[in-house]
């Protein structure tokens, strides 16, 4: 998968951005893409729900970056976000491709809960990996779509297990 590694470079724009959203030395969860019901972004707002329940959320920033082909799909996450109280949680909204490394740059690790439904190994995922990013990836059962290795290259759980998803974030958080 080509990936411009003169633009996705480890590190870079990570104080900048990491200061525009005022995470401070909180621990910062993204979700980079497309907002699609089919990728999964709102179990990652339910894991920023549990961590809220289990009295963590000061701890968190969780970061979703990118826009939406189809508006409903933002509605529903966003909406979301309201229900539960998360104030954790930043939606940069529709980003241009040239800003988006620095959001990648921004995290701490990066969460993608369903790729299961890809169409191939898809170019957001290729430039976490470019930029050295943990990544926990929901695609039990479809690991040959990916370059992703199980506990070597990234995390590999059950699409859109929230429990996984949460249990692994927390790992990663502590190592």
């Amino acid at each position: 998968k080509p990936v411009d590694t003169n633009i996705f470079k480890p590190g870079v724009g990570r104080k900048e951005t990491r200061d525009k959203l005022n995470a401070g030395d909180r621990f910062v969860v993204a979700y980079l893409g497309r907002l699609s019901n089919n990728k999964g972004a709102r179990y990652l707002v339910e894991v920023a729900k549990k961590i809220k329940e289990q009295g963590k959320s000061q701890e968190f920033l969780f970061l979703f970056a990118g826009g939406n082909i189809i508006d409903e799909d933002a509605k529903i996450i966003h909406s979301l976000k309201d229900t539960y109280g998360l104030d954790n949680i930043y939606f940069t909204g529709k980003l241009p491709h040239n800003e988006m490394m620095k959001y990648q740059a921004a995290a701490d690790i990066v969460v993608y809960p369903d790729v299961t439904n890809l169409p191939g190994f898809s170019t957001v995922l290729a430039e976490s990996m470019a930029m050295g990013k943990s990544v926990i990836m929901g695609i039990k059962g479809f690991e040959r779509a990916t370059p992703i290795v199980h506990e070597k290259t990234g995390i590999i759980v059950e699409a859109r297990n929230v429990n996984e998803i949460l249990e692994n974030v927390l790992r990663l958080k502590d190592n």
